[in-house]
Parts: structure tokens; sequence; C-alpha cells
């Protein structure tokens, strides 16, 4: 059949002359017959029937047959009636009308379509035709928001054809199914209408449709094998209630325990297959994905593959329609923000075909979606540029900020990196809406991006809303709820360890658990505005709990037992197995916090109902009610709403700054230092890695030769050199025994004179380079509960002086010279302002350039602004907000930095450091303060590089 119409076709097109007088007919029945052999007999009646669409001034409505709108249905795509002016709407704004048709059919189909002849003027009044009116049912993937990226009209002449609009409109023309004789009387279809200030996002002359309750489907389609078990649990119900009535009636105790037990398993079997009546494939709305990434891209002239898998994996039909928005918002960004064009990714080595996937599984009773892509990246520099461009935050609250806080700034509402506004994306609106409409729904959302490789974004979703799991717990007499899908874990303090474990920063308590901060919330706070009540242990009467703050409680130690009238026994509260604090950890989209509650109760599967009218007021704090098995009704606590009204998320992302501060000193460069004694009070400090070995020496085989003291030393004179010579520090202690510390110096090795070895530490000081600046003398610090002067054996050797007073946060060092001077540039990022400033005293000190930076966000945006200038960089690694490895990754990713020499810098590096080093992209490592091997590396690259 399809190659009997090919060669007529051709035929017609060969011979346009004939080609109307052609007959058709023959093949127009096979392909009619063709086309409607595989459907069932419902199907072929639809395409048999006409539904009239009635237009407005119009004699004659559309014709459409019921199968065109099943089939329309079929693929998930919206039907809208589009009546334009051809002349007014369309020619005016200088498009065509070949051009406007072309533009609709790349994004969905014209059902049927129209043109009032009627209207069109005379031969003789041609010229003064001012309309021309078009009528189509359109049908298309894109949603009424979408579709404002394909026509710019007015929007009252956009009307989405909804099944309960279709009927209205059939109604009010008298008849539902229409033969395709009779004719419809004009009927005016209402354009859906939208509250005024609903959507502020919209542009001028961008169409503003108001979106439909398009999601809440009327019907679901269930299995019959489904069915059939539920029919079979129904009657397994009834005779086990007809055996519980039986057995009451005899009062059989044996009997009664069986059947509560038999009516129980039954009870949770029909709960199971009626919850699963409701759960829909998550197939219904990625298969609505693959149209969406097609016509996108080939709008926006981009090429796409798109995978999907775990469209078997099935969710509640509330979550189903929720989500449905949200995941079109993130696949239209990683088509437009996400996916590089072919040209742009062929520059970068990647294949000009940019690749999204979609994939649905389970977890630990929760689906996992996760939507990929392998293009750019989000770049958290450029974040941190547009949200200090848009006055969101100052660059000090920015700076503090690391990666993942820099990229989860995309959920502020009327964020957006776009440079420029268009149909797809820069209004401002998309993953803020993204963000809540997923954790309303007891979701959290979670973004991993690394620049130049793409981004996952995963979303973590309840399998259903109506019957959840749930922790009860007790607070002032009364139950509460908290749905185990937001529930991390449960923490009790004995009451012994509270004033330990409990902290207050500010006026906000904090739990240190594992060595992480967590804020925490008194629950009987936040509903009653007080600090609520307590048992007493000893008469268990109900008193008023008079601590302030719960970190206020004493412990034992803190009492005088010799004033106490009164022994303390069991009894007491801080000891009593009652006064332990519990805590109930949960998860709340961003942010995680402790809950403090009275009482821990039991979990049970509860049945979700609204909260009265009554207690509207209190929805930020409560998602629903439920009826527990003793008749009571106990409310569900909304986690996610008391983390919105008490700005828990600050609280959160405090707590974590105050735990990366912690583990920044934590993993500060470690140096093992030599602690030595010159005179006997006085103690002084050297690094390890700077001394080649340890000797002793007697006073009297020191010779002094030309005003310089020297010894004997394996063939030759080893010079020798004191601390005072330099530093204004007393002189060395006598004694008749001394230790010299050989090092290397200038290619050749020179000793210091000392009168005594302290100890060999490992730790990482806070050095003050102010109190004791002086020639020979790098900083100073507390090490072993004494000041410890640390001595820079370059200075002592040569006889030069150290580095002059720097600045405590040093800032980009003088790149102005870079224009001018033909020195070479080195880049130096280290985030201790004692180590910056000894590198950059000896760096400048011998002829180079120095550009410094106090992180790696820092250090790309100085190479970044100097890249021609910048010969060679050397780096530290553990830095806050991005570290040397992260910054190294980025620079390598970039082509015109991929042979750029960069030196690591660190106290101690091990082998697997290093090899992740070097994977990284770092040239080499050398140990800091190792003056001679530092330099001589800048040389022999800087010598590469102008070669």
């Amino acid at each position: 059949v399809l190659l009997s119409s090919a060669d007529l076709l051709r035929s017609m097109i060969n011979n346009p002359e004939t080609s109307n007088n052609a007959d058709i007919s023959r093949e127009l029945v096979s392909l009619k017959g063709a086309a409607t052999v595989k459907l069932d007999r419902n199907e072929k009646a639809a395409l048999k029937k006409n539904i009239s669409i009635p237009l407005e001034k119009s004699t004659s409505g559309l014709q459409l047959t019921e199968l065109d709108l099943i089939e329309a249905k079929k693929g998930g795509k919206f039907l809208y009636l589009l009546e334009y002016d051809l002349i007014r709407d369309i020619e005016a704004r200088g498009i065509s009308t070949d051009q406007f048709i072309k533009k609709l059919e790349s994004a969905g189909r014209i059902l049927q379509s129209k043109i009032e002849t009627d209207e069109i003027p005379s031969l003789e009044n041609a010229a003064q035709a001012k309309t021309l009116p078009f009528h189509a049912v359109y049908a298309t993937v894109l949603d009424p928001e979408m579709m404002q990226g394909i026509i710019e009209v007015d929007p009252a002449q956009i009307t989405l054809l909804t099944d309960e609009i279709i009927k209205m409109m059939t109604a009010k023309d008298g008849s539902t199914v229409q033969s395709e004789e009779k004719k419809s009387q004009p009927v005016i279809a209402e354009p859906l209408k939208t509250t005024a200030g609903k959507n502020p996002e919209t542009l001028p002359g961008q169409i503003a449709i108001p979106r439909d309750d398009k999601s809440s489907e009327t019907s679901l389609r269930v299995h019959v094998n489904l069915l059939d078990k539920l029919m079979t649990l129904a009657g397994e119900l009834v005779l086990a209630r007809n055996q519980l009535v039986q057995s009451v009636n005899f009062w059989n105790r044996q009997d009664i325990e069986k059947t509560s037990q038999r009516l129980n398993m039954i009870t949770s079997e029909f709960q199971e297959a009626v919850m699963a009546t409701r759960m829909q494939p998550l197939g219904n709305v990625f298969n609505k994905f693959k149209r969406l990434v097609r016509d996108l891209a080939k709008n926006i002239g981009k090429e796409i593959d798109l995978d999907i898998t775990g469209e078997d994996v099935e969710l509640d039909k509330t979550i189903i329609e929720t989500i449905t928005d949200p995941l079109t918002h993130i696949i239209r960004n990683s088509i437009d923000h996400g996916i590089e064009s072919p040209e742009e990714r062929q520059k970068n080595g990647k294949t000009p075909a940019g690749h999204i996937s979609i994939s649905a599984h389970h977890e630990a009773g929760q689906v996992i979606i996760c939507v990929k892509d392998d293009g750019q990246g989000i770049n958290p520099v450029k974040i941190r540029e547009t949200a200090l461009k848009k006055g969101m935050y100052d660059k000090k609250s920015l700076d503090e900020m690391n990666t993942k806080e820099l990229i989860e700034l995309i959920y502020k509402p009327g964020f957006s990196t776009a440079e420029k506004i268009t149909d797809v994306s820069g209004r401002g609106v998309g993953m803020d809406v993204v963000n809540t409409n997923i954790t309303k729904i007891g979701g959290v959302i979670d973004i991993e991006s690394d620049v130049g490789r793409g981004t996952a974004l995963t979303i973590k979703l309840p399998l259903t809303l109506a019957i959840i799991p749930s922790l009860l717990l007790m607070c002032d007499e009364q139950r509460y709820a908290i749905p185990q899908v937001n529930l991390l874990e449960l923490v009790r303090i004995p009451a012994a360890q509270v004033k330990e474990r409990i902290e207050k920063i500010d006026s906000s308590l904090v739990i240190r658990l594992r060595g992480e901060l967590l804020p925490l919330v008194r629950l009987s706070e936040i509903l009653h505005g007080g600090p609520g009540i307590y048992i007493d242990p000893e008469s268990e009467e109900k008193k008023s709990e008079r601590r302030i703050s719960i970190a206020d409680r004493r412990t034992l130690s803190d009492v005088n037992r010799n004033t106490e009238k009164k022994a303390r026994g069991s009894s007491d509260r801080r000891v009593n197995f009652e006064s332990a604090v519990n805590i109930v950890v949960v998860n709340a989209g961003n942010a995680q916090y402790g809950i403090i509650v009275n009482r821990l109760l039991d979990s049970e599967e509860i049945v979700v109902k609204p909260i009265g009218t009554h207690l509207r007021a209190c929805k930020s704090y409560f998602s629903g009610a439920t009826i527990l098995g003793d008749g009571t009704v106990s409310l569900i606590l909304d986690v996610i709403g008391i983390s919105s009204r008490l700005n828990m998320t600050a609280a959160h992302h405090k707590a974590k700054k105050l735990n990366v501060i912690k583990k920044a000193e934590e993993k500060k460069d470690s140096q093992s230092l030599l602690i030595v004694n010159n005179a006997v009070d006085e103690q002084f400090a050297i690094p390890l890695s700077m001394i080649s070995r340890i000797e002793t020496v007697k006073k009297s085989n020191i010779e002094t030769t030309a005003g310089r003291k020297d010894i004997k030393y394996r063939g030759g004179s080893l010079l020798l050199h004191s601390i005072e010579d330099t530093a204004r520090v007393k002189p060395i202690a006598q004694s008749d025994d001394l230790f010299i510390i050989v090092f290397p110096f200038k290619g050749r090795e020179a000793g210091l004179l000392i009168s005594n070895i302290v100890d060999v530490i490992d730790t990482s000081p806070d050095i003050d380079t102010y109190t004791f600046n002086q020639p020979g003398v790098l900083g100073s610090a507390i090490i072993l509960e004494k000041t410890t002067l640390f001595i820079d054996l370059y200075a002592i050797a040569g006889g030069t002086t150290g580095p002059q007073p720097v600045k405590t946060r040093p800032e980009l060092h003088e790149p102005e010279k870079l224009k001018t001077s033909s020195a070479p540039a080195v880049l130096i990022v280290e985030d201790s302002p004692f180590f910056l400033n000894n590198m950059r005293s000896f760096i400048e000190d011998s002829g180079y350039k120095v550009i410094t930076a106090t992180d790696g966000v820092q250090g790309l945006e100085a190479l970044n602004t100097h890249a021609a200038g910048i010969s060679i960089i050397v780096t530290d690694i553990e830095m806050p907000n991005m570290n040397g490895l992260e910054m190294t990754r980025a620079i390598r990713r970039d082509p015109r930095f991929v042979s750029i020499p960069i030196i690591a810098v660190t106290s101690v590096a091990g082998e697997k450091a290093e090899r992740e080093g070097l994977e990284a992209g770092i040239t080499e490592y050398q140990i800091k303060l190792d003056r001679e091997k530092i330099l001589s590396s800048l040389k022999n690259y800087c010598q590469a590089v102008i070669a």
C-alpha cells in the first residue's frame, strides 16, 4: 500500500499539470484500512464519529474524529484551539503565513484548520483587506507555559481544550457527536483565565497561557490481576470478620487472638493492594521528554541524545502529577544551560551530540530519579559573579561559601546565569519552583556538578503520600508524628552528658554529633512558645521546665555536695533515666537539624488526613493529621515548614561553616618541627624538612678563620652560624657539648650551632609574623606552652633580613606590573598568610613577578585575568572554598592552560597524595619553605617556557 501510494505521489509531482485530476480514492481506502487494522472496536467506531468544535463568527466549526482526540491523549499531548488573524496577528509582525505554519508544525501537529473565506474581500477591494481569520486545533507535547516559546499573541486567542471544555462546547451546540453533514452552531469557548499577578515573569510580547489543573486525572488504569487480588482479600476479610464475631460471642480468648492476628495480616495485604491501585509508572512522565528534547534541541540548534531507564518504576499518582513540571524544568535547563553547541563541544574535545540520561530506581524505600548531562556543568565562579551583581549577597559572604553552597544559590528566586532572556531561559524562574515543589511532597533534591564534564541532579521521593510510616513522639503530653522519609536518626543523650554535648552558639542550640555541629530546636518552644513541662522523677507530677535553655543544665560536678541539704540519689534529674534528652534528627530539603522532644514512642503506619480549618494558621508547622489506634488525633509535623519558619537552613549552613572551619583547622598544614634552645630560657623551632643532619660537636673543635666559625667536616670545612649573629636574641648557652644543625644552602651545606634539642613534634601552629619580626626570625607561636621563635635558616646563613610585616589577608598582588615588566610571573595560591608571604618574599627577591591568591576560586580568577602573563603556578593543597586539586583540574580543562607548570607545595606529601595530585595535573611536589628546591624548580620551568 505504501509503495503504491508513493508511486502515485511521485507521478503527480512529475506531472503537476494533471495532478488535480488524478484518482486517489483507491489509495485512500487502502491507507485507511491499513491504519485501522489494529484498532479495537471502540477505536474503529471513534474513527467514524466526528466532533465539531464550534467557532465564533463562523457558520461551521472544525471537524475532528474522536480517534484524533484519543491518539493525542495517548501521546500525552495537549490540545489547543488557536484563533488568529493572519494579517493583524501574523503578517503585521513581519512573519509570513508559511513561516508561521512551519513554526507550528515544528513543535506539534495541526489536526484541523480553517480560514474564514467569507472574510476574504473581492479582487477590487484586495488592497483594503485588513482581516483574515484563521482557526486550528493544534496538538503538541508543550504545556501552556512552554507554548510561549512558539507563539507570541494575545492569550485570549489560545484555548486549552480539556475534556470538560470540549463537552461544554458540544453540549452548547446540542449534540456531543455529530455527523459530517450536520451543521454546528457557533459557541464561544472562554479562554482559560489566570489571576492577576500569578505570572509576573511574562515578558512583553509573550503570551501568558494559564495553567489548567491538567494533572488531576479522574481515572486510573488498574490491572485485572490486581482487582482479582482485591476481591480475594475482601473475601478473606469478610471471613475473618465472621470468625472474630463468633469468637467474641463465645468469648474464646485463644480464638480471638488467632483471628486478630489473621485480621491484621489480611488488612496489611489489603492496604498494600489498594495502594498499588494508585501507583503509576514513571514512563507516563518520561516518555513526554523524548519529543520535548528533540523539538527544543532543534529550535536552539543543538544535537542531543536522550537515554531513559527505569520507566517501569512506579510512584503514587499524586506524586507523579506533582513532579511532571519540575522534571520538565530540569530537562529544559539541561538542554539550554548544560549542553553546549556542537561547535563548542568539538572545540573542547567532546562529541558533537550531547547526552542526557534520565533514570529511576528504588533505594531504601524511596524512588531515586537522576537526570545527568555531559555538558559544561555549573560554574561556581559564574554563579558567584551573578549573585554579587544581583546584590543577593555581599563579597564577604560569597567568599565564605564553598563550591556546594555556591551551586545551591540557583534555588534562590529570581536567580539566573543566562546572559540574555529567551523563550527558554533567563526569566529567573525555574529551579526555585522545582525545589519548592519537590520539598512539598517530602522529596529531596541534590546537585553535583563538575565544570566542563556535566551535571547530575538527584531527586529522592517517597513512594506515596496517602499512608506513610511515621515515628510517634510525645511533647508536653501530646502525641505527634514525623514521617520516616524525613527521619535521619534518633539521638539520646544521658542527663549527665547534656552539658558536654549540647552547646550554645550565639543564641542557637547545637549538638556535637560525631564531630559535626547540628542545630537544635525544642518542639515545646516551637508549639507553645515556652520551655514546656517535665515529669518530676520523685513525685511524678507535671512541672514547668525552669531552665531557659537546655544547655544551662548543671552537671553533678558543678554542685558542692558539702552544701547540699539533701543527698542526691538516683532520682536526681541530672542522673535520672527519664531526664535524658531525646533528639530526632531530620532532613528538610537542603537543611538538617535536630528536634528535642520529651519521649519517643513507636513507629506506625498512619493514614494522612487534611488538618481542620481551625488549624490553618498553623499550616507551616503541620502537614496533616491522623487518627491513632486508640481513636485520638495526632498532628503530623511538617519538618520542612518548621525549617522555613525558623530559618533552619541558615542555621544549618552556619553549623556547616563552623564544621568546615574546624576541619580546616584539623587539616591545616601540619609541620614537623625540631624544637631547640639557644640560651637556656629561649626556645626556637626549625622545620624538620629543612634539615639534612644533626651532629654533635665539642666546643674545643670549633675554629675561627677570618672572623668566621667552622669545623673540619667530612674532609672539608663546614661554615658555622649562630642565631645571635643575625637575630636579637640571647647568646648561646656555654657548654662543652653543642649541636650542629646541617642544612643545604646555595648548593653547599651550612651549620647552625645550638645548645640543646628539646623535642620533635608535629603541629599546626598559628604563626605570628608581627610581634617578633626581625632579621633571622620568620615569626613566633606558642609551642609546648612557651613562646617559640621560628628560625629563618637562609637569612642566618646569608646574613639577610627576613620578610617584612605583611597583611593578614593577602589580596591579588601588584597585577599591573605584568603589563610593563618582562620578568616571569608566578601565581602563588596559599591560604596561610605566613607561608604565602614567606614564599612571596624569596620568590620576589629572586627576580620574579608575583601574583597571590588565598584559595582556588581566587586563583582561577587571577589566572583568567592575567592568562597571558603567568608562566608558572605554585599552589597549596588544603585550602577553603576550592582546594588545590580542584583548582588544578579546572585549570587543566581549559585548553589555554594545559601545559602551564603547576608546583604543589606541602608540608609532608605521602605517596597516595602525590599520586592523586599527579593524576589531577600537578607537575611536581615540593616541601614548603624549602627555598632552594622551589627556586630551582621555578628556574627550570621558566627556562623551558622561554625556550
